[in-house]
């Protein structure tokens, strides 16, 4: 189901990017809804009971990499993916969670394809612009579509962008687009009118859709494909020489060649020699500015197969750099009984149920019967060694109803599943790194 909800998924991630030249896949692997995939997951419901859902995808190298929503794959006990559905030459594939966004709600899944599937190439919104025509392509309402036990067609739907819209750095967040979407559009390729990717449908609103745009596909995509290490790991102060060593990992093992260079200093790109399938070469960078606890570097790497991946990674200027971690609270359950034996109220839940995280509201509950939980993703930031103090009132500040609390020190990769103190029965808090990104690659 696509829904608005408030996004920001967790992976230890930085950036990453496939060349223009994989726009020859379309010519290679047919029509681009040929590259557009149906998802089928088994998963556990917000009641805690098994249940089925459906979504789109787009797959985004011959190796069957596959971009979906994070939220269509949540607490996901199987996945499959449908190729070709509806057509002669459809087959399902088993797939895996190999990587989450920490922002936009991006899901990477590898699919155990036994040949190389249809895909699509990357484009990029540097040079998108209002009432630019779009396509999206994908499976709206799922299973409903579909001819009795088959599974649904793949559908196009047309319109144009009504809004780019940008955070608080000036950074492209979203892309609306003015097309017909639905619940099980989740997912789904937005394409230019040159047939590349430039985002992922993730929300519906009553008259337009949203899209995560394809910057944060890429840079869930180099993330995962490239393994990026500094020698030594700690830059010295007054500058100096760092080898870099690149090794491919996840979807991709080989590297032929690549570049390496700094985008805020040094625009110029050293090569980097290849041997032994590990990609090597020496840095120099510039002396420690005031406030630069991290230095921006840039990598890209070929692989045999054409593509061109990039990733941003941060070269430590400090012995102890500040980390920057977003943490995103899956779920928070109250038990359904107090300690002194009566229930929450079960046929006129409490309106001023609250989350507090470090004294700040950041929720108000939806009440589910005889329980609350947390169901939409809630999101905060911290830094990696900050105490963190979840709270969570039944009614509010002035009555002091303390309901339960869940207390822990942030750091990279910390998932918390058990409260602290109080009337709580479970929980789900995970924190990653927020990943770098560089002015000028944006």
């Amino acid at each position: 189901m696509i829904r608005p909800i408030q996004i920001a998924f967790v992976i230890p991630a930085i950036v990453a990017a496939l060349s223009a030249t994989a726009c020859r896949a379309v010519e290679r692997g047919g029509a681009v809804e040929q590259a557009s995939v149906y998802i089928k997951v088994e998963a556990i419901g917000s009641d805690g009971k098994p249940c089925a859902r459906t979504g789109s995808g787009v797959c985004v190298a011959p190796a069957g990499l596959v971009i979906t929503n994070q939220h269509v794959i949540r607490l996901a006990n199987t996945i499959r993916v449908v190729f070709h559905a509806a057509t002669a030459n459809e087959y399902e594939s088993a797939a895996e969670v190999i990587g989450v966004h920490p922002d936009r709600d991006l899901a990477l899944l590898q699919c155990r394809t036994e040949r190389a599937a249809a895909w699509i190439p990357l484009g990029s919104t540097r040079d998108l612009q209002l009432t630019n025509a779009v396509r999206c392509v994908g499976f709206p309402l799922g299973g409903w579509m579909a001819d009795g036990n088959r599974n649904p067609s793949v559908s196009i739907s047309v319109g144009s962008v009504t809004s780019l819209r940008k955070d608080a750095d000036g950074r492209l967040c979203w892309i609306d687009v003015g097309a017909p979407v639905a619940g099980g559009n989740s997912g789904s390729a937005v394409l230019d009118e040159a047939a590349q990717l430039i985002g992922i449908l993730t929300q519906r609103y009553e008259s337009f859709g949203r899209a995560t745009p394809v910057e944060y596909v890429q840079e869930l995509l180099g993330a995962a494909a490239l393994d990026v290490r500094f020698d030594p790991a700690v830059a010295p102060e007054d500058g100096g020489r760092i080898d870099v060593v690149v090794k491919p990992q996840g979807p991709v093992s080989d590297l032929l060649h690549g570049l390496v260079w700094i985008p805020d200093q040094d625009p110029r790109s050293i090569r980097l020699k290849s041997a032994d399938n590990t990609l090597t070469a020496t840095l120099r960078v510039p002396p420690r500015q005031d406030g630069q606890p991290v230095l921006p570097i840039v990598v890209q790497a070929t692989t045999p197969d054409g593509l061109v991946w990039e990733r941003v990674v941060g070269l430590n200027r400090l012995e102890r750099p500040p980390v920057a971690l977003r943490g995103v609270i899956d779920s928070i359950t109250l038990q359904r009984l107090k300690a002194n034996g009566w229930r929450w109220d079960a046929d006129a839940p409490d309106p001023f149920c609250k989350l507090y995280v470090n004294g700040l509201l950041v929720k108000q509950t939806d009440a589910v019967r005889n329980q609350y939980r947390f169901l939409t993703e809630t999101a905060f930031d911290c830094q990696a060694g900050d105490s963190v103090r979840i709270v969570v009132f039944d009614k509010d500040l002035v009555r002091h109803d303390l309901a339960g609390e869940i207390c822990f020190t942030a750091e990279p990769g910390l998932t918390v599943t058990r409260p602290t103190a109080g009337e709580l029965q479970d929980c789900e808090i995970t924190l990653r790194a927020v990943p770098l990104r560089p002015a000028a690659l944006e």
